[in-house]
């Protein structure tokens, strides 16, 4: 419904005008009336109407007074002018100041009227869908500006401070004061709702306008809302908030120190998603960097690099994989426990723990040979435990899958308990001899009997198994050449580089660059 106010000084007039139609048929709530200009620029401060229709000619204030006023003041009503004068000087202001009608009280009826309402409800409804499209592309050009603070808070850009250009080249430039929250949620219409009620009135309870906009990335859903004019603070109530979830939020600040009261509150995030704390927690003191912050960045906040974050890497990351490879589940809940570990006591950011984590399981689904699980349940979790229990219980399923789907490649007991035992060491140094020794046979008895049994001798069997594992590293993981090559057991990067060749026909090097180009998007013309 489109909101109403009527301004006519005689009462009985008025009355008329309310009562000749059924104005919500038409789309129109009436929500004030006035006796004069001045009254009506008040209701028009205090209801914001969608259209005022007015007397010209009244005392304190008259219409084309009001209507000059009101357009001044920045207030995009439409206006309906009314009067018992025909005179054109009246039209003519009435129009120079953007009214949408003029109708003669002694000729108006109720067509003329509902034409009138008709036309207005039009420029209403074009109006509304140009805001609409423009609060679209406003939030666009916001989102983009988080999506650049976000990859330079994380490294993959330059430098941090700096965003005047930025900020300047929004479309709401005059918005110049901001809150934000940030939330261990996705949920973004929950996030949204919950920060309407953190610190501050709702925005239809603020003296000022304002616009509100998210962002959301590997879990956490950060809420903005901006303003021209301060916001009206009021502190959370203690206990009010963060039972299932944790959230950092920051009093209003300067636009112009978003990406450090931003950054300081997504550090503060890390702190509770490691330690699993729930509730609603402040960015303290006036957003000057914290000790966290400066271990992060140095002492040289103007100009990040790579290097803080890089060297926060998963040093039992290699260990695992190769355990795994070897379906020891033991082990690889012992691995597992010592990352999770050191990740809390460095800090590591949530974002980095989640995308390691996809990318470790899409690798372990890999290596067994298993379609994959969906990734959002690992991106979603709000806890380090609970991440850390999600991806145990997809290691546990993957190795049963593992287990499952292994068959017996003879039908000699002993020959399958060597191949058994390859797939489960096949990093260690692998001979006839060990494995004669290990079924307790003659050595030339077995070359002979695993040559006749699975096609090929022993040694070549197990070189093949290397390669097709070092395919997998090749494929998902980031481990150089050399590494890979000594995860799956050669013993010096040359022999490596001459089995692969022979087994594949290319290098390893060679094979890793078509992995790669065939994961690229294809695009067409």
């Amino acid at each position: 419904m489109w909101k109403l106010i009527i301004v006519e000084d005689e009462p009985l007039v008025r009355r008329t005008i309310i009562g000749r139609i059924n104005w919500q048929e038409h789309g129109f709530l009436l929500v004030g009336e006035a006796g004069n200009g001045q009254e009506a620029l008040e209701l028009i401060h205090s209801c914001n109407p969608d259209l005022v229709i007015t007397d010209i000619v009244m005392p304190l204030m008259d219409g084309i007074e009001l209507l000059r006023e009101t357009r001044t003041g920045g207030w995009d009503c439409r206006f309906l002018m009314l009067t018992c004068m025909n005179e054109f000087e009246f039209a003519r202001q009435a129009l120079e100041y953007g009214a949408s009608a003029y109708l003669l009280k002694l000729s108006m009826d109720v067509k003329s009227l509902e034409a009138a309402l008709h036309k207005i409800k039009r420029e209403l409804e074009s109006r509304a869908e140009v805001r609409e499209l423009q609060a679209k592309q406003s939030l666009y050009r916001y989102r983009d500006l988080y999506r650049s603070l976000w990859d330079r808070f994380y490294l993959r850009e330059g430098r941090l401070p700096g965003l005047e250009d930025e900020i300047e080249a929004l479309p709401s430039y005059s918005l110049q004061h901001v809150f934000l929250c940030a939330f261990l949620h996705d949920n973004v219409e929950f996030c949204m709702e919950q920060a309407r009620r953190i610190g501050f009135l709702d925005s239809d309870e603020m003296n000022s306008p304002s616009l509100w906009s998210s962002f959301t990335q590997d879990g956490i859903t950060t809420v903005f809302c901006w303003s021209d004019g301060a916001f009206t603070w009021k502190a959370p109530s203690a206990g009010e908030f963060g039972i299932l979830y944790a959230a950092v939020y920051a009093k209003p600040f300067s636009a112009s120190e978003l990406g450090t009261v931003w950054f300081e509150a997504l550090l503060k995030l890390d702190r509770c998603w490691h330690d699993g704390r729930l509730g609603l927690v402040s960015v303290d003191g006036r957003f000057e960097p914290s000790k966290a912050y400066e271990a992060v960045l140095g002492k040289e906040v103007s100009s990040l690099t790579r290097q803080p974050f890089s060297a926060l890497s998963w040093s039992h990351e290699r260990e695992l994989l190769l355990i795994f490879e070897q379906s020891k589940a033991e082990a690889c809940k012992t691995i597992l426990d010592l990352l999770w570990n050191e990740m809390r006591v460095l800090t590591i950011p949530v974002t980095f723990v989640k995308e390691t984590t996809v990318r470790l399981d899409r690798l372990f689904a890999r290596i067994v040979n298993h379609p994959g699980l969906p990734f959002g349940e690992l991106t979603g979790v709000a806890s380090s435990q609970r991440l850390k229990e999600l991806i145990w219980q997809r290691i546990e399923g993957y190795l049963q899958h593992k287990a499952g789907s292994e068959e017996e490649l003879t039908d000699h007991e002993e020959i399958n308990k060597i191949i058994r035992f390859i797939r489960q060491n096949y990093d260690e140094n692998i001979t006839l001899k060990s494995m004669a020794r290990y079924v307790a046979m003659e050595e030339h008895y077995v070359s002979r009997l695993f040559k006749s049994k699975v096609g090929e001798n022993l040694i070549n069997y197990v070189q093949h198994y290397r390669v097709e594992k070092a395919k997998v590293f090749l494929a998902e993981s980031d481990l150089s050449v050399s590494d890979v090559g000594c995860n799956v057991g050669f013993s010096n990067d040359n022999y490596f580089i001459k089995i692969f060749k022979r087994v594949t026909g290319i290098t390893p090097s060679v094979y890793r660059k078509r992995m790669e180009s065939q994961d690229e998007p294809q695009h067409t013309s």
